[in-house]
């Protein structure tokens, strides 16, 4: 029998970390990931801030708030673990005129529900002390808050897809996708590549992608 294979499209973070968790689940499968870009992480993935978030402004027990803080775990222990450097610099969140202080005490109280530990309320003293540069007349304090550089976690989390024997394609653009009962078709600018499955990773490319599938 032959391995099922995935093809994933988009070499950026979340096409990487979906290949790479593939791999690990299904050690025996064949994996294909088919980028456009000579390198991986060449858009979004290497155009950002590069914060750890630490889910403070999300709705609590939303998916979003879950994902952010288990998210925010998962990427400090990795970058532990692979010796990536990172930061945790902590951040203030200040009020400067007093309508602000509603939505910085809805902001508190959304933290605290969220499980971010060692929240702290800052008086106007507490914000200058923590950073000369800044006033307020009230602020947060979220210690957890760090910064990482996230093409060096792309580049880590695809030595470690190639490592468990999956393919990255790179100058390989997708140009049409055909579905059928038991396979995908994807025609691309370096061949043609049959999968069993294919999962859409194309970043802000998606709805190009899935406008050429049919």
């Amino acid at each position: 029998m032959s391995r099922p294979r995935l093809a994933i499209i988009g070499a950026g973070i979340v096409g990487l970390a979906t290949g790479l968790e593939f791999l690990r689940r299904h050690p025996d499968a064949e994996l294909v990931i088919l980028e456009k870009e000579p390198e991986i992480a060449r858009h979004q993935t290497s155009h950002n801030s590069g914060v750890i978030h630490s889910g403070i402004y999300y709705k609590p027990g939303s998916l979003k708030a879950r994902l952010c803080r288990a998210g925010a775990g998962d990427m400090v222990r990795f970058c532990q673990e692979h010796q990536i450097p990172y930061l945790i610099t902590g951040k203030m969140i200040v009020a400067t005129q007093e309508e602000e202080l509603p939505k910085l005490e809805m902001l508190y109280q959304r933290g605290i529900a969220n499980g971010i530990p060692n929240l702290r309320l800052l008086s106007p003293s507490d914000i200058g002390e923590l950073e000369p540069h800044a006033s307020g007349i009230r602020g947060i304090h979220v210690p957890e808050v760090g910064v990482v550089d996230y093409l060096n976690v792309a580049r880590k989390i695809g030595e470690l897809i190639q490592q468990h024997g999956g393919d990255i394609r790179c100058n390989t653009a997708v140009l049409g996708i055909r579905e059928s009962s038991n396979a995908v078709e994807i025609r691309t600018s370096q061949g043609d590549f049959t999968a069993s499955y294919a999962v859409n990773c194309a970043g802000l490319q998606s709805d190009y992608v899935g406008r050429i599938a049919r």
